[in-house]
């Protein structure tokens, strides 16, 4: 295809030079205008007048588009609970696996809506339609699974999940009661045209958008909270998240003391139920062997926002991150449901650094 119009290119070029008058050159060329947008108009009918086949793809194919196999994309489709066929009020109709493949494929590659027209056979006012109207559903429907810890010790974090999940990290650290690791992670974004300096972070010298996770041993972001604004610090985003009040009301205690705990870096406050390293220069040896051992499974989190971030590129591509513009926070949203699923089919790096086996498709999107 490029090699023919460049050639027509350069036969056009041939027949602009051979016109005499000017008026002849301009007539001319408004016929090759004219000739290219009929071409154009032809080829954009052909191409959008299919309909998006899922079993026409490769399996390789789908993976390297939306990070899914092709056989697990039905799915996952049909526990997200997408419906059969999605209807916009412009009167575009589309099924829900191709709404999700449309999601997937964005958020995946740092693509534009137009690089997408020959995998989808749709136009770019179609194609924003399709990704805006299923995100906005996806984010509706399971954001709750983020809120609260109650959506999971209520079903699939049963105390006997929370009790391998410590002995799981008690195999890799000095502690036995640990059950996850709490975070904050910062997600650059586009320099705002508003409230600029609520989102500078100073310590990043940069825009950014702040979210907290709770990264659980078998893979499992647990809980998210988000998203804030860059100059918050990590303890402010622990206490106003209500992330320790869920603690208290949800898991196992023994009077004040609770049977279970998270694990943070320096940057956290000393609570019965969030445990941080040592402070100070000049710890003792006993002090500095725990908060080395400690770092080694606290990089965990690390990995799980890592995680999100590799998988979903879209969310690298800070320019493209648009207060304002672009609904920012669910897209950071919904990659880290997508990236929980995936470790649900998949396992992920921190299961297998664990060896726990996360929860499956049907318990975790229960």
């Amino acid at each position: 295809m490029p090699n023919r119009f460049r050639e027509q290119d350069v036969a056009d070029m041939e027949e602009l030079v051979a016109v005499d008058s000017d008026d002849e050159f301009l007539d001319v060329l408004l016929d090759m205008y004219a000739e290219r947008a009929e071409e154009r108009r032809e080829q954009r009918q052909g191409r959008h007048g299919r309909a998006f086949d899922l079993d026409g793809l490769s399996d390789t194919a789908c993976v390297e588009k939306f990070r899914f196999a092709k056989a697990d994309i039905p799915t996952l489709c049909h526990h997200l609970g997408l419906p059969d066929r999605m209807t916009s009020p412009c009167r575009l109709s589309w099924s829900g696996v191709e709404g999700l493949c449309v999601v997937l494929a964005r958020l995946s590659t740092p693509n534009r809506s137009f690089d997408l027209e020959e995998v989808f056979h749709r136009g770019t006012a179609a194609l924003s339609v399709i990704f805006n109207t299923t995100l906005d559903l996806m984010y509706n429907r399971w954001s709750h699974l983020f809120d609260d810890l109650s959506q999971h010790t209520g079903h699939w974090l049963t105390p006997a999940r929370l009790q391998e999940s410590a002995q799981a990290v008690a195999a890799k650290c000095p502690l036995n009661n640990v059950f996850g690791f709490v975070d904050g992670t910062c997600r650059r974004i586009c320099r705002p045209t508003r409230n600029q300096r609520v989102w500078y972070s100073g310590h990043k010298r940069r825009h950014v958008m702040k979210f907290q996770s709770v990264m659980l041993p078998c893979g499992i972001i647990g809980h998210l909270f988000g998203p804030f604004e860059g100059r918050r610090h990590d303890a402010t985003m622990l206490y106003v998240s209500g992330l320790l009040q869920q603690m208290r009301q949800h898991l196992p205690y023994h009077g004040v003391i609770p049977d279970y705990v998270l694990f943070g870096d320096k940057g956290y406050p000393i609570e019965a139920e969030v445990i941080s390293p040592f402070r100070g220069n000049n710890l003792p040896q006993v002090e500095r062997d725990f908060n080395q051992r400690m770092s080694l499974v606290r990089i965990c989190v690390e990995w799980g926002f890592a995680g999100v971030c590799s998988q979903f590129q879209l969310l690298n591509m800070w320019t493209r991150l648009r207060l304002h513009l672009v609904p920012v926070g669910q897209y950071y949203v919904v990659a880290a449901l997508l990236a929980n699923c995936m470790a649900c089919l998949y396992g992920n790096q921190t299961s297998t650094f664990f060896n726990l086996q996360p929860p499956t498709l049907a318990e975790y999107l229960h």
